[in-house]
């Protein structure tokens, strides 16, 4: 499996996952020129499907130009839909609900249903056939039970760590009813790191952290706090979004030893991915 986290925070929301005999898209937040230029027109013309999280502007913000221009299967939610329609008279989603198992080649998707500001929100688990397990987990106000399953069957999880609690309670220009709102809507960094040692960091291959908010959060500051917790690992997180698409298969031959970190001030770009 290849990921490609192309664009991950409140101003954009995409990622490319390509298998053998598949390649989809997790939302559609950036505009076809945009993905025509990240990804290349091949690879667009050969997509598979598109799946939607969630209604919210920065995860759909493309997807109508893209339905209009190319023939793509779109999965969502007609719900989400019907709240977005008047934005998408191009696009004509085939259903998505919790519980369903899409088969699309070598890959299987099955979306369940994630606590978020929305008419519906989907997370992801998203198996290769005989390979990789990714869990895709954003914009989510709590973690349940439910969660915490999907992410034990993961290989790879591609979560949210969305602020820092310090950093959200001082940002001036947020009020008390936003700050509340972001709360309420997604998840912290302390939240995430303590689902991790619930479950165990060592059964994660890789850990994508996604959604940072680029006010109340920055991958210096995600660094230093998963370093405090869990400094032999740090090797094993890749913040989003990547500057290029990633062989998961490859990475999971590595072996994690304490002598692979290196200064975090001096190089947080090779430790994380992020670009």
């Amino acid at each position: 499996m290849k990921i490609f986290p192309i664009a991950s925070s409140s101003d954009g929301n995409c990622t490319f996952i390509k298998t053998g005999s598949a390649s989809i898209l997790i939302d559609c937040g950036l505009s076809l020129r945009q993905l025509r230029r990240i990804i290349g027109s091949e690879q667009l013309n050969e997509l598979d499907a598109v799946f939607i999280t969630h209604e919210h502007s920065d995860h759909i913000k493309g997807l109508d130009t893209l339905s209009k221009k190319l023939d793509i299967p779109v999965y969502m939610n007609h719900s989400s839909y019907m709240v977005r329609a008047h934005q998408l008279s191009n696009t004509h989603p085939l259903a998505l609900e919790a519980g369903m198992q899409i088969q699309i080649n070598d890959l299987k998707i099955s979306p369940f249903e994630v606590e978020h500001d929305t008419v519906n929100t989907f997370g992801f688990m998203i198996e290769e056939i005989d390979s990789i397990n990714l869990c895709y987990l954003t914009d989510c106000g709590r973690l349940t039970e439910e969660h915490l399953d999907y992410l034990c069957e993961s290989d790879v999880a591609m979560i949210e760590f969305n602020y820092n609690e310090e950093m959200l309670a001082s940002f001036p220009d947020y009020d008390d009813f936003l700050k509340a709102r972001i709360t309420e809507t997604h998840l912290s960094n302390s939240e995430t790191l303590n689902a991790i040692e619930q479950l165990g960091i060592e059964n994660f291959d890789m850990i994508i952290p996604a959604h940072l908010s680029p006010r109340t959060n920055s991958p210096k500051q995600l660094i230093s706090e998963i370093s405090d917790r869990f400094p032999a690992s740090l090797g094993r997180f890749f913040i989003a979004p990547f500057g290029e698409t990633f062989n998961i298969d490859r990475f999971r031959a590595i072996k994690y030893r304490k002598s692979d970190i290196v200064n975090v001030d001096e190089d947080i770009n090779e430790i994380t991915g992020y670009r």
